[in-house]
């Protein structure tokens, strides 16, 4: 029997945000970032607390939810930066959650500092 979760509702994903991910580097070596204006997603205020592998405590103060089918962008990567509303956030985390039986994303979830 294959199970199937039903995808997030478009009607909750309600946000946009812009992932500014590491283009190439100028002359100078200094990284320029270029940017991906994310659609139908949906950013939740959190406060979660978390030792990373250095023993250095890490608090998350947003959670973006990424549809895996509504969402217009799915490739993330950590370190990276998220900007909602004006501010800018960098990526502690990227939690990927598959449909049960299959290898397509359901939604992923960004951590962000």
């Amino acid at each position: 029997m294959i199970m199937k979760v039903a995808q997030l509702p478009k009607t909750w994903l309600i946000h946009s945000v812009d992932y500014l991910h590491e283009g190439e580097k100028d002359r100078w070596g200094e990284v320029k970032y270029e940017e991906t204006t994310v659609n139908y997603v949906r950013v939740e205020p959190t406060k979660s607390y978390a030792v990373n592998e250095r023993q250095e405590g890490i608090t998350y103060s947003l959670v973006v939810f990424v549809d895996g089918v509504h969402s217009s962008h799915t490739a993330f990567t950590e370190g990276n930066k998220i900007r909602f509303e004006g501010n800018e956030y960098v990526i502690g985390r990227v939690l990927v959650f598959h449909q049960p039986d299959e290898n397509t994303v359901h939604h992923i979830e960004l951590e962000l500092v």
